[in-house]
């Protein structure tokens, strides 16, 4: 009988990680990074985990897309903004709440 070992949770990070690659407009391959976030969505008791994919072009500038809302496209210069536009741009088409960290003192 043969033994099939599983992988650890950072090994299935990583084999989903390599098997997302886009392609540019000259069909090179780059890879596309996925993040979760923890949303805090109306009619849910817990935060709600949403997946978004941020694909990087030529000019180190991020395409947004997230898996469970398909109409969610945004873009950020960078990674940091492009989490923070998807994250905005979720919780706008939820209806969720902006963390109360948002709002001024």
């Amino acid at each position: 009988m043969a033994h099939h070992s599983r992988p650890t949770p950072m090994g299935r990070k990583l084999m989903g990680l390599l098997r997302q690659v886009v392609a540019d407009d000259d069909g090179q391959g780059l890879p596309a990074l996925s993040h979760r976030l923890l949303i805090a969505t109306p009619g849910w008791a817990t935060a709600r985990p949403y997946t978004v994919y941020l694909a990087p072009n030529e000019r180190g500038e991020f395409l947004v897309t997230c898996r469970e809302l398909p109409g969610i496209t945004t873009f950020g210069e960078d990674e940091e903004e492009a989490l923070a536009m998807a994250e905005q741009a979720i919780r706008e088409a939820v209806g969720a709440p902006r963390p109360s960290s948002d709002f001024p003192d």
